[in-house]
This record gives structure tokens, sequence and C-alpha cells, in this order.
């Protein structure tokens, strides 16, 4: 994001959403995250995928607009609330946290 781009910085709530498997730690799963961000054009949230570890530093989206939208054809930026913001509170994870696990183990019923 350059000091030039028009494009606007969404900030908003990380929640915690489901485990994945990773495939560099055979046996291990990291949790994922989205980030839910309030539209000023819609005026309603948006959720975008958005890994827990990230760096904080904004990040390109398509918009997810369903009526016509100026940024339907830019996109914007996202980032997670900053610990300055009221807001920050809200992270169901803090940001920057990664959280990973020993793969849990599944049972099948016969």
């Amino acid at each position: 994001m350059s000091k030039t781009d028009t494009r606007p910085l969404l900030r908003g709530t990380l929640v915690l959403a489901d485990w994945w498997p990773m495939s560099d730690r055979p046996g291990m799963e990291r949790r994922h995250a989205t980030l839910r961000v309030w539209c000023p054009h819609c005026r309603e949230h948006h959720t975008h995928g958005w890994a827990p570890g990230d760096p904080l530093r904004p990040s390109h989206r398509q918009a997810h607009c369903s009526d016509p939208s100026p940024f339907q054809a830019t996109g914007y930026y996202i980032a997670p609330w900053r610990k300055s913001d009221p807001e920050y509170a809200a992270h169901e994870v803090s940001p920057t946290k990664i959280i990973i696990r020993q793969k849990q183990r599944t049972t099948t019923l016969k």
C-alpha cells in the first residue's frame, strides 16, 4: 500500500475459524481466522480470510459488495484493529499469534 494509493483501508475483527493440517509439519494443525470488516459503501460487514500469524500490514482484497460499488473495480485494503483502537478488544484471537496444535485423532463409529 503506497502513500499515493487511494483505495480505502478497512480495519476489522479477527474471528476464529477452522483447523487446517500443516503440510510442512505432519501431525500438526494450524487455526485460521477470518477478518470481519465494515464496508462504508454497503453498510454491512464483509468477511475475508486471514491467518492470525500474518503480519499486521494491510493486505489488498477484492470487494465483496453485492450492489454496484466503487470498490468492485479497485478492491480495498484490510487489516486487523490495532492495540490503540477501542475495537481491539473484540478480537477472538490476538493479531500475530499463531495457533498450532497436535492433530486431533478422529474416531470412527462402527
